[in-house]
């Protein structure tokens, strides 16, 4: 589910706008890295990002440069914050301040003066995605939801759905503080070492980070072979914070010498770690 605008400038001499003009006072920008993580105020191609950086949610997908003059491109995945649906339909408005033009909202020519009623209408729209999303999980139609969301995905299995189905307030808030938390969310680094493919995590102690309770690799290609990238084996390397010291683990030794009470849930499939060399040295 989703809701996809295009605006379209009319007349005949046609005007560029700026990226001031997108983000107004509230938002940011970046692009997705090659696991759905946000690079903060990176935009080296047309499609970028937008997102509040108060309120997090889904972030809002932009088709643009500073050469267009004839289209936006605007799309927001559902379900997400209701503040996020707001800045959407904000968005609009300030483009629609400088161009002279037609706004499409799912197909449909909408004129500005239905753009409230319209914006209102979408907010109950995500309110009950939610709920179609849970329902889902909940009754085993699927195992897992994966959100990608502004700053990295987000996952959910059918505790989650039972704790937010029917609690829409709940589950934004959620959403929103996941992405508020100051944490590395780490990702491996995949490595061909004796002809076999080893996936390392780095993080660096001291530091609250996010890794998996089962590593998984995405869906990456090898250079060389141009075949999906397979691995069995993955390890953790802890950093000092001076970067003069390491510990490197096997993953799977790692999660069985883990005390539980060093953890906390983050998502249906992360946890969320501080570790100190020192603690893991003895």
């Amino acid at each position: 589910m989703s809701i996809s605008a295009r605006i379209i400038q009319k007349g005949f001499f046609k005007y560029t706008i700026t990226l001031n003009t997108i983000l107004g006072n509230e938002l940011s920008y970046g692009q997705n890295d090659e696991y759905y993580r946000m690079d903060f105020e990176k935009r080296d191609r047309k499609e970028f990002i937008v997102y509040n950086p108060n309120f997090p949610g889904r972030g809002i997908n932009i088709a643009w440069d500073e050469m267009e003059t004839h289209f936006i491109d605007l799309k927001l995945l559902n379900p997400t914050l209701t503040e996020e649906v707001i800045d959407f339909f904000n968005i609009i408005r300030r483009v629609s301040c400088v161009w002279k033009c037609n706004v499409e909202i799912d197909g449909n020519i909408v004129k500005k003066s239905e753009l409230d009623s319209v914006e209102k209408e979408q907010i109950k729209h995500n309110i009950q995605s939610s709920d179609f999303f849970l329902k889902m999980l909940l009754n085993n139609e699927m195992d897992v939801f994966t959100m990608y969301s502004a700053l990295f995905p987000i996952y959910l299995k059918k505790a989650e759905a039972q704790r937010f189905y029917g609690h829409n307030d709940l589950f934004q808030n959620w959403l929103r503080n996941l992405q508020l938390e100051d944490i590395y969310y780490a990702t491996p680094k995949f490595f061909v070492k004796n002809g076999d493919t080893v996936g390392v995590f780095i993080i660096v102690e001291n530091t609250y980070s996010v890794l998996p309770d089962e590593p998984e690799v995405p869906d990456f290609v090898c250079e060389e072979t141009g075949e999906k990238i397979k691995c069995d084996n993955y390890r953790l390397v802890v950093c000092s914070e001076d970067n003069n010291e390491s510990i490197d683990i096997s993953y799977s030794d790692f999660l069985n010498e883990l005390p539980k009470h060093k953890t906390e849930r983050f998502d249906a499939t992360h946890f969320k770690v501080l570790l100190s060399l020192s603690e893991m040295m003895k």
